[in-house]
């Protein structure tokens, strides 16, 4: 009796190890399926018109799950998923949409290029996921989209690719908004202005201390250089508008 005890312990205990080992394998199958979705021929034609269906529909469509990333959701939580899961799923459709706006082949070679550093497609795919699983606001994967088709048709650089998403992330978007709506030597006002020059895209041009009991102090910032390439790849030919 004592045995079965045992062996009915080790088996539970088996049983739990493959779920770890099941789910750390299906969280990097995700990770790659996400990049390698970008990459998928005609994806542009796939996703049309997929504003207005259900999640559970698209989980049900075979044309749709050949998209790797739809597919492996799929796989993993079947045609019913969460509601974690079915704001993800939506992201990423938004995320994906955008980069679809760039060719089958400039895709392709993006997916070329960073799989042949070592570790780097992995890196890529690794940190978009964690991005847009944490996004604030459901327009915002739109915007990483635009900043990864700008990477694509090679108009910013690496590193500006991944330093335009984290101030995605991180900015407020009515904020972000406002920003694209400025023209050339406009100040942003003080508090959309301090966080911008922290996130390294606006520049202090001057500072009023105000009255000698302080009443009345302004600081004045301005969109720098780096700030004006961010906002071309976000709003170019988008007319500051998210949707």
């Amino acid at each position: 009796m004592i045995w079965d005890l045992i062996f009915g312990y080790l088996n539970i205990w088996k049983n739990h190890v493959i779920k770890l080992v099941n789910k750390k394998i299906y969280s990097k199958d995700i990770e790659l399926s996400l990049i390698d979705s970008v990459a998928v021929d005609k994806l542009k034609d796939i996703l049309l018109d997929l504003s207005e269906v259900g999640i559970d529909t698209i989980l049900n469509n075979d044309l749709i799950k050949s998209i790797p990333i739809v597919g492996i959701i799929s796989k993993i939580y079947g045609a019913t998923v969460s509601v974690r899961e079915h704001i993800f799923l939506r992201k990423v459709l938004s995320f994906l949409s955008e980069t679809s706006n760039s060719s089958d082949e400039d895709r392709k070679n993006f997916l070329t290029k960073i799989s042949r550093t070592k570790g780097l497609k992995e890196k890529i795919a690794s940190s978009l996921l964690l991005r847009l699983d944490r996004l604030d606001d459901m327009d915002k994967p739109k915007l990483i989209g635009r900043i990864y088709t700008a990477h694509i048709l090679e108009k910013i650089s690496l590193d500006e690719m991944n330093r335009f998403t984290m101030i995605v992330d991180n900015l407020y978007l009515p904020d972000l908004i406002q920003l694209a709506k400025l023209n050339e030597g406009d100040h942003i006002d003080d508090i959309s202005g301090y966080y911008c020059n922290i996130l390294g895209i606006a520049k202090m041009t001057g500072i009023d201390l105000g009255s000698l009991d302080g009443i009345g102090g302004e600081t004045w910032f301005e969109i720098n250089e780096l700030g004006n390439k961010f906002l071309s790849a976000v709003f170019s030919n988008q007319d500051a508008k998210i949707s």
